[in-house]
């Protein structure tokens, strides 16, 4: 599965590439995101749970950061244990007046959990995390204050 995505964030390239590798907001930011540690400059830890649908489902996997390019673009490779979904993402930062757009582009390989609620759900349920988690960077580049409150 695939999804593609932009967004336009209220900050400067260079904010929004600083508060896309601060690891304290990641958690905060990633709906249902438990853990999320560094282990070094190209690696993190993550656990996280996803609840849709009647599912509840943890996940603990490693992020590896490649194709880096400070204030442009990065890649994200999601690897865990056989049972878990495989995740690419690439992401591309482009200055705007307004701030910076974010392209992204998630190439998801479905578990076999994930899998039978069928690729529309998922989608949609990827695209509301990402919903999420973009309005709450959002809120905080823009210093609204809305970040890590949303009930929905």
């Amino acid at each position: 599965m695939e999804l593609e995505g932009e967004t336009l964030l209220h900050g400067a390239p260079g904010e929004v590439w600083k508060a896309l590798h601060d690891a304290a907001l990641l958690k905060e930011f990633v709906p249902g995101c438990e853990r999320l540690e560094w282990l070094d400059d190209a690696t993190l830890e993550a656990e996280l749970t996803l609840r849709a649908v009647g599912l509840r489902r943890r996940y603990a996997s490693r992020v590896h950061i490649r194709d880096s390019r400070p204030v442009e673009s990065y890649t994200l490779l999601f690897g865990s244990d056989a049972e878990t979904a495989n995740v690419a993402s690439r992401v591309r930062l482009e200055p705007v007046e307004a701030g910076t757009h974010v392209v992204f582009v998630v190439e998801v390989r479905l578990d076999n959990t994930l899998a039978r609620l069928g690729a529309g759900v998922v989608e949609r349920i990827a695209r509301k995390m990402a919903d999420r988690f973009f309005k709450r960077l959002d809120a905080e580049l823009t210093g609204s204050g809305a970040s890590g409150t949303d009930s929905s």
